[in-house]
């Protein structure tokens, strides 16, 4: 009989091919929305940081009482805005109207920093040299057209001079390099003598509170009192004058600091900027209000890439200004490097243990199997979901007002997250 040795025909179609095919469909399709969705976040977030051009616009007046009202301004939106038809005229029509969102800042002359314009209304738009965009110290950004500087010494550098624009980065140099020494002092120079100075302080009250000192026939004695705080000590008195003593020269110290951040602060402000709105409203400002200035209009391509670069390090090095809505985020992210640094430390050890004992020790079961589905969960979920899962949970549960802290509206007093640093058409303010 003879026999076949021949292998069995393999099948079609490997089996689970499709649901592997299934899969990389699936993970592809995933991984291209993710990176997707980060780079038009990256792109959004870096835009704002680029220097924008100023326009000098031209509005019609809404009556004929009115003048044509001309604004410096940064456009931020330029979209179509859909218009229904009224129902008070019967013969209107729906219609789609192009409008633009328009920074000027100024807040404190027009009340707002955003406004939206139609098109249509634009009556004239150019874009002259010489205008300046200026990140100021308090009352967000603003953009002008400069008219002169004024000095300490009593010189005038009007804009229109070639020196003027050198002369108002040499001043303003200067007012940030002054700014940040005082801000040296305060911080490191004067927050160093006070807590040296508490310190002492406090053992000297505990000194006073442990031993009753008494001078008597010219020899200084030390009584303890009831319950003291320290106990023991060989020499009170000689320990109390030396604290004393050391008390004294800390004082010194911190006048010392004191007056050189109040000369600093003297100097400060000498200088300032003359400049007019689009309106032709005239205003001056100190220079120690402004952080930083530059002229987008006159910038070529290299030179908005230099503004770029430095908005972007000012917004990640710099602390926060005006309740968050201007500077820099360096603390957020000073913090949440520490605070994942400590919960690394803490939590590392007490997961390494959970799972040596679920793994050698646990009796396996429907307990220790939920416990691995939890922890797969877990470990593919950002936190940031976490939280905001439960921060939800929690609002709903105790109502949508309600603070974690203090008990008061949470939802409406939260101040928004710090935006980036002056860019004209795309200022740290929200509209």
């Amino acid at each position: 009989m003879k026999q076949d040795f021949s292998l069995p025909s393999a099948p079609k179609r490997p089996l689970g091919e499709v649901n592997i095919w299934l899969a990389s469909i699936g993970l592809s399709l995933g991984l291209i929305m993710i990176f997707g969705l980060l780079g038009i976040i990256v792109f959004n977030g870096l835009e704002a940081f680029w220097p924008k051009t100023i326009h000098e616009l031209t509005l019609a007046p809404s009556s004929k009482e009115e003048q044509p009202l001309v604004l410096y301004a940064g456009i931020t939106k330029d979209q179509t805005r859909h218009v229904p038809a009224d129902p008070a005229h019967p013969g209107s029509t729906a219609r789609d109207v192009r409008e633009y969102q328009l920074f000027t800042g100024s807040k404190e002359s027009y009340g707002q920093s955003y406004r939206y314009v139609d098109a249509h209304n634009v009556t004239a738009s150019a874009t002259p040299k010489g205008l300046l965009c200026l990140e100021r110290m308090e009352g967000g950004n603003t953009l002008v057209k400069p008219l002169e500087l004024k000095l300490a010494s009593g010189e005038t550098i009007p804009a229109a001079s070639p020196e003027f624009m050198e002369a108002f980065r040499r001043v303003l140099d200067r007012e940030t390099d002054m700014r940040d020494r005082v801000k040296t002092i305060d911080t490191r120079d004067i927050g160093s003598v006070n807590t040296r100075l508490a310190d002492v302080r406090l053992d000297i009250k505990a000194i006073e509170r442990s031993y009753d000192i008494r001078e008597e026939n010219g020899q200084r004695t030390a009584v303890p009192r009831k319950n003291p705080i320290l106990t023991d000590m060989d020499d009170p008195a000689g320990e109390l004058d030396r604290l004393r003593a050391k008390e004294e020269q800390l004082n010194a110290e911190y006048a010392r600091y004191t007056a050189e951040a109040a000369k600093l602060r003297a100097q400060q402000g000498r200088d300032s900027l003359v400049y007019a709105l689009g309106d032709g409203e005239k205003k001056e400002i100190r220079m120690d209000k402004i952080v930083y200035g530059y002229q987008p209009n006159d910038l070529g391509f290299f030179g908005k890439c230099g503004v770029f670069l430095h908005n972007l390090y000012h917004f990640i090095t710099d602390d926060p200004r005006e309740a968050n809505t201007e500077g820099g985020i360096f603390p957020a992210i000073f913090g949440t490097f520490i605070m994942t640094l400590l919960m690394s430390v803490l939590v590392t050890p007490v997961g390494v243990i959970g799972a040596i004992y679920l793994r050698e020790y646990a009796r396996q079961g429907t307990l220790v199997q939920a416990v691995r589905i939890c922890v797969n969960n877990l470990a593919c979920l950002p936190s940031s979901s976490a939280f905001s899962a439960s921060a939800s949970s929690f609002t709903i549960w105790e109502g949508a007002s309600t603070n974690f802290s203090t008990g008061k509206s949470w939802l409406w007093t939260t101040p928004p997250p710090s935006g980036p640093p002056a860019s004209c058409g795309h200022p740290s303010r929200w509209p």
